[in-house]
C-alpha cells in the first residue's frame, strides 16, 4: 500500500536576514565531534599540534563552514526564498514509489516495514523522508510540480543540521545537464572528475580542497535535472552514478521530471522515491479561495474547456500544478474579467498564460528608458537559447567567451589574432630587436586571425596560453611562480559570492603575478649587476605568468563581450541587465550566476524568435 503524504513548506521557518544565519567560526573543542582538542595534552603535543595538526584542522574547520553558509546563500537565500513557488504558498502532496529503483531484496523488505510503521497522516519533512531513506532519495514529478522547490527545501534542512553536528555532510547543489559523457574514464572517475570541476566552476572551491571531499565522501550530493541531461547521455549518466556509489558511502538526492525517467532502461540503485501528485480539486479551490475567489470560476471554466478540447494529459494535470497557479495568480492580479475570459478561450493557454506573465511583471517593474520592452525580451530570449544550446542552467558573467558569439565571426579572430600578434611581437622584441620583433608578431597575428585559428576558443581563469609551454624562457620562472601560484589559490573559502568576482580575482592574480616576476627579476638584475638583461628576461616571463594566471582569460572575456554588445545579444553591462531581469521575476540571482526563474520560463523564452523584436544597441 503506498503512503501519501502532504509536505507543507514553512517559509516561516526562514530567517529574516543574512545575519541570522551566519554561520559563525568558533573555537574546537573536542574531537569526537570532529573538532580539535589540545586540552591535557603535553607540551611537545601542543607544539606538534600547532605545527602539524592544528592549523590544518582549523583551515578545514573555516573551509566547512564557510561552504555551509555559501551554500545557503547561493540556494536557499537566492533560489527557494524567491522561487516562484513561494511568491504563493502551495502545499503538493507526495507518495513513495519503491519501484522506481533498483535495489536488493533486503533493502526492498527494509523498506516496506518502515514505511508501514508511519501513518498517512503524518506529515514528514524531507529531511525526515530523506533518514528513511537512508540517504538516499528520488524526487519524481510533472514539469511545475516543485522538484527542485523540494529539493532545495532538503537542502535547508540539511545544512541547519549540519552546521549544529560537523559528522553530517555538507549539502551541495549540483545540476546535471553539464554532465557529459567520458568514454575513455571509466564512470566512476568520470563522476567524481566532474563533482570536482563543478565545485571549482561553480563554487569556486579549488580543487585540492574539493578532490578530498568528493574521494572521502564528505558532501551531501543534491542532484538536480536528470531530465536536463541529453536523451543519449542519460542512461551513461545514471550508470556513473550508480558506480560511484557502488564505491562510495555518500548520501545523494536526486530529482527528475517524472516521464523522462520512466522512458529509461536503467533505474537508479537508491533506496526510495517520492512522486509529487497532482493538486487535487479540493486544494485547488482551497488556494484560489485563499489567494483571491475572482479566480475560481474563470480556473474551473479552463479546466471544462480544456477536457472538452480533449487535451492530453499532461495538459490537464498542468493545471494541478503549482507553478501554473503561481503564474496565475502573478499574471492576472487586479485584472479585468475580459483578461481571464481571454485565457480560458485561447487556443494555445500555455503560451498565453506566459505572455499575460511576462507583460505584467514587465508592467509592474516598469521598464525604464535603459531596458525597454523590446530589448529586454529580445537579449533575454537571446540568452535562454544560447544556455539551452548550450544545456547550462546557471549562467555567470565569466562565462561569456568566444564559443558564445553565435555565428563564426571573422573578426573576432582577427581581433585575437592581433592580440596573439602584439605579444608575440614584444617578446620577439625582447629577444631579438623590438622594431623587428613587433612586425613579425603582426604579420603573423594578422596571418593567423584572417585564417580563422583563435588562441584557444574557451578557456578558465588561471588557464594558460598551450603554446606558451614552448618558450625557453618559461622554466625560468617556474621556480618562482610556485610559491606566487600557491599565495594565488588560497585554500580559504568565501562564504559569499558575487557576480563577477571571478573577473576581478583573475585581474588581481595576473596582475599580482606578472608584476612579482618582473620584480624577482629586477631584484637580482640588482644584485647581480646586470639590471638590463634581466629586466627583458623578467618582462618576457612577467608577460608569459600574467597571460597564464588570467591575462588570456580576460582578453576573451572582454573582446566577447564586445562583439555580443555591437551584434546586440547583451548589453554591455550584463550585470545590470540581469539585476533588472531579477527585479522583473524573470531570473533569481544563485550565488555569482543566475537561474531562470523555472525551467519552463526558460523554454518558453528560449521559444522565441529575435525577429519579433526590435535589435536595438544598449
Amino acid at each position: 500500500m503506498e503512503s501519501v503524504y502532504t509536505y507543507v513548506m514553512d517559509i516561516k521557518n526562514f530567517p529574516e536576514t543574512g545575519d541570522k544565519v551566519e554561520i559563525e567560526v568558533k573555537n574546537i573543542k573536542s574531537e569526537q565531534d570532529g573538532s580539535v582538542n589540545i586540552a591535557g595534552v603535553n607540551i611537545f603535543q601542543k607544539i606538534n599540534n600547532f605545527f602539524f595538526g592544528y592549523i590544518r584542522k582549523q583551515h578545514a574547520y573555516h573551509n566547512r563552514q564557510n561552504m555551509l553558509q555559501l551554500v545557503w546563500n547561493s540556494w536557499i537565500e537566492g533560489g527557494l526564498k524567491n522561487s516562484l513557488h513561494n511568491k504563493v504558498r502551495i502545499e503538493p502532496a507526495m507518495k513513495t514509489k519503491p519501484d522506481t529503483m533498483e535495489h536488493p531484496w533486503n533493502i526492498l523488505y527494509r523498506e516496506k516495514r518502515v514505511l508501514a510503521s508511519y501513518p498517512a497522516i503524518k506529515q514528514p519533512t524531507m529531511l525526515e523522508l530523506f533518514d528513511r531513506a537512508n540517504g538516499s532519495l528520488l524526487i519524481l514529478g510533472e514539469p511545475g510540480s516543485g522538484k527542485t522547490t523540494m529539493l532545495l527545501e532538503l537542502c535547508r534542512q540539511a545544512i541547519e543540521r549540519a552546521k549544529e553536528n560537523l559528522l553530517q555532510p555538507i549539502p551541495v547543489v549540483f545540476n546535471l545537464s553539464s554532465l557529459k559523457p567520458e568514454p575513455k574514464k571509466k564512470p566512476e572517475q568520470a563522476f567524481s572528475d566532474w563533482l570536482v570541476s563543478e565545485l571549482r566552476d561553480k563554487y569556486s572551491v579549488p580543487e585540492k580542497i574539493g578532490r578530498p571531499w568528493v574521494d572521502n565522501d564528505a558532501l551531501l550530493l543534491l542532484l538536480d535535472g536528470l531530465d536536463e541531461v541529453p536523451n543519449e547521455s542519460r542512461e551513461v549518466c545514471i550508470h556513473a552514478i550508480n558506480a560511484f556509489r557502488e564505491g562510495h558511502n555518500v548520501q545523494l538526492g536526486l530529482c527528475s521530471r517524472r516521464q523522462e525517467y520512466r522512458l529509461l532502461v536503467a533505474r537508479l540503485k537508491l533506496q526510495q522515491a517520492v512522486i509529487i501528485k497532482p493538486m487535487t480539486e479540493r486544494q485547488v479551490n482551497m488556494y484560489l479561495r485563499t489567494v483571491g475567489s475572482q479566480f475560481i470560476a474563470p480556473y474551473k471554466s479552463l479546466a471544462q474547456h480544456i477536457q472538452q478540447l480533449n487535451y492530453i494529459q499532461d495538459e490537464s494535470e498542468f493545471l494541478h500544478t503549482p507553478l501554473f497557479l503561481s503564474l496565475l495568480v502573478l499574471a492576472y492580479q487586479n485584472a479585468l474579467v475580459s483578461k481571464l475570459e481571454a485565457l480560458v478561450m485561447a487556443d494555445d493557454y500555455r503560451k498565453h498564460l506566459f505572455d499575460a506573465y511576462i507583460a505584467q511583471m514587465l508592467t509592474h517593474r516598469r521598464v525604464g528608458h535603459y531596458y525597454t520592452r523590446e530589448k529586454t525580451l529580445a537579449q533575454l530570449s537571446w540568452l535562454a537559447r544560447t544556455m539551452v544550446e548550450r544545456r547550462q542552467t546557471i549562467f555567470k558573467i565569466e562565462d561569456v567567451q568566444p564559443g558564445w558569439i553565435p555565428v563564426p565571426e571573422r573578426g573576432l579572430n582577427l581581433i585575437l589574432g592581433l592580440i596573439g600578434g602584439l605579444i608575440g611581437g614584444l617578446i620577439g622584441g625582447l629577444i631579438g630587436g623590438l622594431i623587428g620583433g613587433l612586425i613579425g608578431g603582426l604579420i603573423f597575428g594578422l596571418s593567423m586571425g584572417l585564417s580563422g585559428v583563435t588562441i584557444n576558443e574557451q578557456s578558465r581563469p588561471g588557464d594558460g596560453i598551450k603554446t606558451s609551454k614552448n618558450f625557453l624562457f618559461r622554466g625560468l620562472s617556474e621556480g618562482l611562480l610556485g610559491w606566487i601560484n600557491e599565495g594565488l589559490s588560497s585554500i580559504t573559502i568565501n562564504k559569499q559570492s558575487r557576480p563577477g568576482d571571478v573577473i576581478k580575482t583573475s585581474l588581481n592574480n595576473s596582475l599580482l603575478c606578472g608584476l612579482s616576476v618582473l620584480l624577482i627579476f629586477e631584484l637580482i638584475g640588482m644584485l647581480m649587476g646586470k639590471l638590463s638583461t634581466l629586466m627583458i628576461f623578467g618582462l618576457i616571463c612577467g608577460l608569459i605568468s600574467w597571460l597564464d594566471y588570467g591575462g588570456e582569460f580576460l582578453v576573451k572575456h572582454l573582446v566577447s563581450r564586445w562583439f555580443l554588445y555591437r551584434s546586440g545579444c547583451l548589453p554591455w553591462n550584463i550585470n545590470d541587465f540581469l539585476d533588472h531581469c531579477t527585479n522583473c521575476n524573470f531570473l533569481r540571482q544563485v550565488g555569482s550566476g543566475y537561474i531562470f526563474a523555472h525551467r519552463m520560463l526558460m523554454e518558453y523564452f528560449a521559444a522565441m524568435r529575435e525577429a519579433k523584436y526590435t535589435k536595438e544597441k544598449v
